[in-house]
């Protein structure tokens, strides 16, 4: 249930919503939500490849993986692409997210 419980806090990017007495602040456009979670993950992860490859094997066995969370990895991508120098990502992540798009496509082509 939607309702203006903080006032001035609903601008259409944030919303608030109460649910179970408790309210909670999300992002309603999902593209800012999924850059500004792709944007952490970057910056949490960092230069560290054993965590990076960890975090990657958890989110393929995402249900759904790949098309339900298309916009997530589209956002991560360019996250990872943008800031690889000033958070130290290292390249065997950056590769393996390229080869989910590059996988997904040759599946679409046939």
């Amino acid at each position: 249930m939607k309702r203006s419980i903080l006032p001035g806090v609903e601008n259409g990017v944030v919303e608030a919503r109460d649910l179970g007495g408790t309210v909670f602040l999300r992002f309603g456009l999902n593209p800012l939500a999924e850059y500004l979670a792709a944007l952490y993950w970057s910056v949490k992860l960092g230069n560290d490849e054993t965590r990076w490859k960890k975090w990657l094997e958890k989110l393929c066995s995402v249900e759904g993986f790949h098309e339900e969370i298309r916009g997530f990895l589209i956002a991560m991508e360019d996250c990872m692409t943008t800031y690889k120098d000033d958070f130290e990502i290292p390249d065997p992540p950056l590769e393996e997210l390229r080869g989910f798009f590059e996988m997904n496509n040759s599946k679409e082509e046939h």
